[in-house]
């Protein structure tokens, strides 16, 4: 069985970070919280940037500090069109992503 595209650091396998991304297991969490709708967006976004930037504190790395800053930003800015009353538009996303992802393989 193959990794969900969709779910970790990033957009599909071209934007996606690697596997041993020390972000990933915030990213993972992150879109969990947005799949099942658990909370408010704002609570699921809030949690992700304490997450991330917690990570890159204990890492005491200047890289992921930059790298959580990033992705928090990301997420507050894009996020709205993932959660709620868009759940037509999550699955299209899903949708094109995993369109992407086979024609990939052939």
């Amino acid at each position: 069985m193959s990794k969900d595209p969709t779910i970790g650091c990033g957009i599909s396998t071209i934007w996606q970070t690697r596997d041993d991304d020390p972000l990933g297991l915030a990213c993972a969490d992150h879109d969990a919280k947005y799949q099942n709708q658990i909370g408010t967006q704002k609570e699921a976004d809030q949690a992700f940037c304490e997450d991330v930037f917690k990570i890159a504190e204990q890492k005491d790395s200047l890289y992921l500090k930059i790298k959580a800053k990033i992705y928090c930003g990301l997420v507050r800015l894009l996020g709205s069109r993932f959660w709620g009353d868009q759940g037509e538009n999550r699955e299209t996303f899903k949708e094109i992503v995993l369109e992407k992802e086979s024609q990939k393989e052939i």
